[in-house]
């Protein structure tokens, strides 16, 4: 190991993930956290851990756009 991973270990430990009993999915896009994440969040939930998701769009342009006006309609509301 090198001396600054050494030192970035002492600095700033990484927690034990059982030590906390609520975590914070945060994704920008549907699908996202469980496709990335979705392992992890899954043994959280067996180990009786609070899992939330926080999806920052709902994914509206990600699959096909939509023309123009309808664009525009969907920023109004």
């Amino acid at each position: 190991m090198s001396l600054t991973g050494m030192i970035l270990r002492k600095a700033a430990p990484v927690p034990k993930m059982e030590a906390f009993e609520r975590f914070l999915f945060i994704g920008p896009h549907p699908d996202d956290i469980e496709i990335g994440a979705g392992a992890t969040a899954a043994k959280l939930r067996q180990m009786g851990k609070k899992v939330c998701f926080l999806i920052c769009t709902d994914g509206v342009l990600g699959f096909r756009m939509p023309r123009r006006e309808q664009h525009r309609k969907n920023l109004r509301e």
